[in-house]
């Protein structure tokens, strides 16, 4: 059984508004004006799956309020309200079944120690759009089988010391901290299981040696529209399954040759789109299969006028999609794309082509 409420111009939940509802499995109250909602309101639901609060104008929230459906509870989104902090009090009663918290969105800037202690089976986080600056030691306490974390477009300035990722540093899958942009540098990573990692919209600007070397499992990496002008050689060392890496919109003048050797076997997707590129000239990598497996290639909005035969375009057999529009090419580099046998998708538009 399903409740929608979402888009009236509720303003509170009272005590009897919901009573009698013992089947109701997903209840949505979206998009109203909820300021206050009386802690024995949903004293019935007690088989309530799904509890959807986004867009009110809650500024606090108790764990009284979850005493019917404590035990029932798959998904809680409280996003785009008023909450300025996490307390100690806000989820201090398990809910063993919560799989999903989301609090993007609110006014947030303080998340109390062990607030999330008792959330011990919880797989999905999301903090995106609030306006956290640090984490201590013990704020992801208790989160041991958290695989997903979103900690998109805050206030942070440095990337928090690993410590504060100790309890959910080897469950984590997938971390997203894009839109930080203060950030300027990133650390040696350290988890051990991820397998996604989104660092876009920052203000990066290098990669330096060995920083993913403690992230062996990562597939998907997203670097994009940040200032990255350089990456060490051994920048992507320990990289063993990477499959796909956006490093579009950065200060890239040249490919970053000795960067991307190691990855070589594994990876299938590189975007390159809108970097200072010039001309894609040979390097004493080529040799060594240089990007071989790469199945797309993306290199939209550059300044790229030539690509020379003999470089890495001669390793690339294994391709199938080629994107070269909107750059300053003004021939087709035919030289260059003759052993591109798997090709089935080429883009040259809008470039100076003439003939």
């Amino acid at each position: 059984m399903e409740l929608e409420l979402s888009w009236n111009l509720i303003d509170e939940v009272r005590k009897n508004d919901l009573r009698g509802l013992h089947s109701l499995e997903k209840l949505s109250l979206r998009g109203n004006h909820i300021s206050s909602i009386d802690a024995l309101s949903f004293r019935d639901l007690s088989s309530l799956k799904t509890l959807n609060l986004m867009g009110n104008k809650l500024e606090e929230w108790s764990s009284n309020i979850t005493h019917a459906f404590r035990s029932s509870l798959e998904v809680l989104n409280l996003s785009d309200n008023l909450i300025t902090q996490v307390t100690g009090t806000m989820f201090d009663r398990a809910m063993p079944r919560l799989r999903d918290l989301l609090l993007d969105v609110n006014a947030m800037n303080r998340i109390d120690d062990d607030a999330f202690a008792s959330l011990q089976n919880l797989r999905v986080l999301s903090l995106n759009r609030n306006l956290l600056k640090s984490f201590s030691s013990s704020t992801f306490s208790g989160l041991h089988r958290l695989e997903e974390l979103y900690l998109d477009f805050n206030f942070f300035s440095d990337f928090p010391e690993l410590p504060s990722f100790a309890s959910v540093q080897n469950s984590l899958r997938l971390l997203s901290f894009a839109g930080n942009q203060r950030l300027k540098s990133l650390p040696l990573l350290d988890f051990p299981n991820l397998e996604s990692f989104n660092i876009s919209f920052c203000n990066l600007d290098l990669i330096a040696n060995f920083t993913f070397s403690g992230t062996p499992l990562l597939r998907v990496i997203d670097m994009s529209h940040n200032f990255i002008r350089f990456m060490a050689s051994g920048s992507l060392n320990g990289l063993r399954h990477i499959q796909h890496l956006d490093l579009s919109w950065n200060a890239f003048v040249l490919v970053p040759y000795a960067a991307m050797s190691p990855i070589s076997e594994t990876l299938e997707e590189l975007i390159l789109d809108h970097n200072a590129l010039h001309r894609i000239s040979s390097s004493r990598f080529d040799n060594d299969g240089l990007l071989s497996h790469l199945k797309f290639l993306s290199l939209r909005g550059t300044l790229l006028s030539a690509i020379d035969s003999d470089s890495f375009f001669r390793n690339l057999r294994s391709l199938k999609s080629l994107k070269l529009s909107s750059s300053q090419l003004n021939a087709v580099p035919g030289d260059a794309i003759t052993n591109l046998i798997e090709l089935e998708d080429f883009d040259f538009s809008e470039n100076f082509i003439s003939k």
